[in-house]
């Protein structure tokens, strides 16, 4: 049977567009995090958003000083090789750093990655609506952030 390029192009399209789709029902178990969260006592955030397709969360820690943002570092949750991860790009690291989700839970998630010398283990959760704690271990250290939603 023989297909025409307009019947080929309409299925590459609905393919492309059902791709989509799946990931953003992979994404939508984090939705809870999405917006801006701010450390209460200090000038510290964390924002997260959906990125534009749709296929993975963009985020952002960053603290404002005297009305300037310093953007500590960039973040994202993407799904891929069917597994999920947390990126972590801080200046002081060289390349990005991949931490796998081992936990996915209602509201929380555990990460880990072994090999990275600190941290090892990161876990956020939602421990009120309106509250969140982000945790980071490993060598014997540990580090609660705690932030309320704006």
């Amino acid at each position: 049977m023989r297909y025409s390029p307009i019947l080929f192009c309409i299925l590459v399209l609905f393919s492309i567009d059902l791709s989509a789709q799946a990931q953003q029902k992979k994404m939508a178990k984090f939705a809870w995090l999405i917006g801006t969260w701010k450390h209460p006592s200090a000038h510290h955030y964390e924002t997260w958003s959906l990125s534009p397709e749709g296929s993975y969360l963009i985020g952002k820690g960053f603290e404002i000083t005297r009305g300037d943002t310093l953007v500590n570092e960039t973040l994202a949750i993407e799904y891929r090789q069917g597994k999920y991860y947390y990126m972590a790009n801080v200046p002081h690291n060289q390349n990005p750093v991949l931490f796998r989700m081992k936990t996915i839970k209602k509201g929380a998630f555990v990460c880990e990655n072994p090999k990275h010398d600190f941290p090892k283990k990161i876990t956020y959760e939602l421990l009120e609506e309106k509250k969140l704690s982000a945790t980071i271990e490993g060598n014997g250290r540990s580090h609660t952030y705690s932030f309320e939603r704006r």
